[in-house]
């Protein structure tokens, strides 16, 4: 095989192609390719998905959903990455509807917090309702049983509701994560 564009050196996976002289080669340095195996991240899914409503009582102190506490086994040493997602409403009285509900969660695993990576809320077309979700990250849970609980208190003066929690647990062990 021949160009006639001047002298040009490039490597291309798995063969690379030298010119000199205007003299192209291409060498294979893999002509028969060996598949190698990959072995597929072991990540489990724990999820709780209920269909019910928890009231937040206003200038609450913070308060364990003992409905929303899940043990989880882990099969070998791994990060969790947290999800919990519901609507959210707040009840407003007829003449103080700028003291709404101020709802605070945290995500714990063992007793211990976890870090609250992400909070997203949308606005739904339901009056005073808004579906929020909120992303927890814990670094490490050896191999054995957990347990993640979620824990909430409403500063605000009127009470907060959330309807239809869903919460998801993703266990990706430490050997995927490098």
């Amino acid at each position: 095989m021949t160009f006639t564009t001047g002298k040009l050196v490039t490597a291309i996976l798995l063969s690379s192609i030298i010119s000199v002289a205007s003299t192209v080669t291409v060498i294979n340095y893999a002509p028969n390719l060996v598949a190698m195996p990959i072995q597929q991240p072991d990540i489990q899914l724990a999820s709780v998905s209920l269909t019910s409503s928890f009231r937040c009582e206003p200038r609450s102190d913070w308060t364990t959903i003992d409905e929303l506490t899940k043990t989880i086994n882990v099969r070998q040493d791994s990060v969790l990455v947290i999800i919990f997602s519901s609507k959210v409403h707040t009840s407003y009285t007829l003449n103080l509807q700028e003291a709404d509900a101020v709802i605070h969660l945290n995500a714990y695993v063992n007793e211990y917090l976890a870090k609250p990576q992400e909070v997203t809320i949308s606005y739904l077309d339901e009056d005073n309702g808004k579906v929020t979700t909120a992303v927890f990250h814990y670094s490490y849970v050896s191999t054995g049983s957990h347990t993640v609980s979620f824990q909430w208190y409403n500063s605000g003066s009127n009470p907060g509701h959330i309807d239809d929690p869903v919460v998801e647990i993703f266990i990706v062990p430490l050997s995927n994560t490098s």
